[in-house]
């Protein structure tokens, strides 16, 4: 397999003929194992290589792609030096080719039907499809992040019923982003919702899909819960700011998760328990790291 060079975001450089159905778009960011890993996956899928483009959006331009880091010729990297997973996801949609569009992240592991189910459930009439993301751990013995990530993460049925679905796994025409504009670059987190929100709001339609699915690993340490929930409440203050709302609530335990952690068949009687405690530390957490943007102890980052 040839080695391809890394392209800036306006090179219109291609080496592939035929204009790709698809186009497969992962962001990374210093991120190369587990990025090369996602590719292996999407070099399985049962679909006809020529069906297909994979554009890898590297957003440290300053990290450069490690030596001897093989993709076949429909797979190619651009560099974004723009902060953010979302204006990277932009300088793809800039050159994609595929009348379809899939974004996925580089530490996940679609599964070989992932595009070819996909694109069955747009064809049968959908405008957006949140596909199933999957946890997997590191072991049997599950961390208390682990527990949390496995009652709480990436629910995308409840996402899809919502109108939303994570970038993660996420597959649409490209003409429905055409209609509905880019992400928001300014977002260094909620992008996804935010564009989420505005094709909800034109109407376009969305769909759980149960057999699109992707694998992802759960955050197995709680310093990784907690950068998360740093990006993630950045987002929602670059949205929206903090609200009154958001203080009196921000104390209170969390019990409108009781009736799902019950029901959660998946879940041991001390994995509810543990999921409980660390979602209410979160939550306290959350406006913590509000308030200290408000003040402007702290800014918003990309961690």
């Amino acid at each position: 397999m040839p080695v391809l060079g890394v392209e800036t975001a306006a090179s219109g450089i291609y080496l592939m003929t035929r204009t790709p159905d698809i186009s497969v778009i992962i962001p990374t960011y210093h991120d190369w194992e587990r990025l090369m890993h996602c590719l292996n996956a999407i070099r399985r899928q049962s679909i006809a290589s020529t069906s297909y483009e994979v554009i890898i959006v590297n957003n440290d331009p300053e990290d450069r792609v490690p030596a001897g880091f093989e993709m076949p010729v429909n797979f190619r990297f651009l560099d974004e030096g723009k902060p953010g997973s979302y204006a990277a996801r932009n300088a793809a949609l800039k050159v994609a080719r595929g009348r379809v569009i899939a974004f996925t992240d580089s530490d996940c592991l679609p599964d070989p039907d992932w595009l070819v189910n996909g694109l069955q459930y747009l064809t049968d009439g959908a405008d957006r499809v949140a596909g199933r993301v999957d946890l997997y751990f590191r072991s049997k013995h599950l961390s208390w992040s682990e527990i949390y990530e496995k009652a709480f993460s990436f629910q995308q049925q409840k996402n899809a019923a919502q109108g939303f679905s994570v970038t993660a796994n996420l597959i649409t025409w490209r003409e429905t982003l055409d209609d509905v504009g880019h992400f928001n670059e300014s977002l260094m987190s909620g992008g996804d919702r935010e564009w989420n929100s505005r094709a909800t709001a034109m109407g376009k339609s969305i769909v759980f899909g149960d057999i699109c699915t992707v694998s992802h690993p759960a955050r197995a340490s709680f310093s990784e819960l907690i950068e998360k929930r740093k990006r993630v409440t950045g987002g929602i203050y670059n949205i929206r700011g903090i609200r009154v709302i958001d203080i009196l609530r921000g104390l209170m335990p969390p019990v409108n998760t009781l009736p799902m952690l019950i029901q959660d068949n998946k879940l041991a009687i001390r994995e509810r328990t543990i999921a409980f405690l660390v979602c209410y530390y979160l939550k306290i957490y959350r406006l913590y790291l509000l308030l200290r943007f408000k003040v402007g102890l702290e800014n918003p980052s990309r961690v």
